[in-house]
């Protein structure tokens, strides 16, 4: 069965049982390839409605297992394979409805350096006859854009990320292009070496629903989320 349903308890007052519904909208793929002392692993949703989903979410999930793998083959037969490689990349679901979905990919990579490295991508679509892909323009005009820059900004000093914090980077629509949106608004990700280094590792900022109409921003992702 697709649906669950059942009462939701909170404590020992049971008198505040509510009831609740989750249905089911899929299930998660995990596909791992091992060769030598290459080993890839990709987990991602495949989606039980709208199935149109799966078309670009299989894609990218299985060609970027597919790069690597052809990555590694490459580096062991020219010799210059070190302590082997491995991929373990898992898409995770912020935001899906019949015409709208929102994913985050975080990639946990090693390809012989002195460390592993963390970094994500986003996929981010809108169904409009055919799946349409969603960015910042689409929630922003320019110059909202340059306030969330400013706000965004401020955020990351707050986080002491030295590179924010010391001015050797400015944040651009560029850097903003990895987010995800929901119900309480959109995260932003900032991967290492993105506004800070390495051992700072990534940031994250979520500016909630609440936080863009305080600052007077206007945007569409509330048109979006309510009526896709």
């Amino acid at each position: 069965a697709n649906t669950l349903t059942g009462m939701y308890e909170s404590g020992i007052d049971t008198s505040n049982a509510k009831p609740f519904s989750l249905i089911k909208v899929a299930d998660y793929v995990s596909s791992q390839s091992v060769q030598s002392r290459v080993e890839t692993t990709v987990h991602y949703p495949f989606f039980l409605e709208p199935i149109i989903f799966n078309e670009i979410i299989q894609e990218v999930a299985l060609e970027e297992q597919k790069t690597f793998l052809l990555e590694g083959q490459q580096a062991e037969v020219q010799g210059e394979m070190f302590n082997g490689w491995t991929l373990d990349s898992s898409y995770q679901i912020y935001y899906a409805s019949e015409t709208v979905l929102s994913l985050l990919n975080t990639r946990f990579s090693y390809t012989g350096g002195a460390h592993p490295n963390t970094d994500f991508s986003v996929i981010n679509f809108q169904l409009e006859g055919k799946l349409k892909a969603l960015n910042l323009k689409d929630f922003f005009p320019e110059t909202s854009l340059a306030q969330l820059i400013r706000y965004l900004s401020d955020e990351l000093k707050d986080q002491d990320a030295a590179w924010i914090v010391d001015e050797s980077v400015l944040l651009n629509e560029e850097l903003l292009s990895l987010f995800t949106f929901s119900d309480l608004g959109l995260n932003f990700y900032f991967p290492p070496y993105a506004v800070g280094p390495y051992v700072q590792g990534p940031f994250e900022v979520l500016v909630s629903l609440d936080t863009l109409d305080n600052l007077g921003l206007e945007n569409n992702l509330f048109n979006i989320l309510q009526n896709p």
